[in-house]
C-alpha cells in the first residue's frame, strides 16, 4: 500500500498498517488528534533531512525559483547559526 500524504500515512498507520516518521511541526498542529497513535520522539541527536528544489529545464519561472531557492537556503543558514549559539557569561 503506497501512502502519498503525510495525513494518509497517518490514517494507515492508525489502522494498524504500520508505523512512519511524523515531523514534530505536525504533530504541534494536531494532525494525530482523534487518532490512537501515540508520538515518540528518535532517541538520537542525529536526525537531518535534505531537501531540494527542482523545476523543469526551461520553466519561464526559473528566475523566480531561484530567488526561492536564495532564500530558503538563507533562512536555513540563519537558524542553523542561532540554534548553534554558544551561551556566553555576563
Amino acid at each position: 500500500m503506497l501512502g502519498t500524504s503525510l495525513h494518509t500515512l497517518v490514517q494507515m498507520v492508525d489502522n494498524g498498517l504500520g508505523l512512519t516518521l511524523v515531523p514534530q511541526m505536525a504533530i504541534e498542529a494536531g494532525i494525530l488528534d482523534g487518532t490512537g497513535i501515540v508520538a515518540r520522539p528518535l532517541d538520537t541527536g542525529l536526525t537531518s533531512r535534505q531537501i531540494a528544489l527542482a523545476w523543469r529545464r526551461g520553466s519561464p519561472r526559473e528566475t523566480e525559483f531561484r530567488m526561492l531557492g536564495e532564500a530558503l537556503s538563507a533562512a536555513a543558514a540563519c537558524r542553523l547559526a542561532s540554534s548553534h549559539r554558544i551561551p556566553t557569561r555576563d
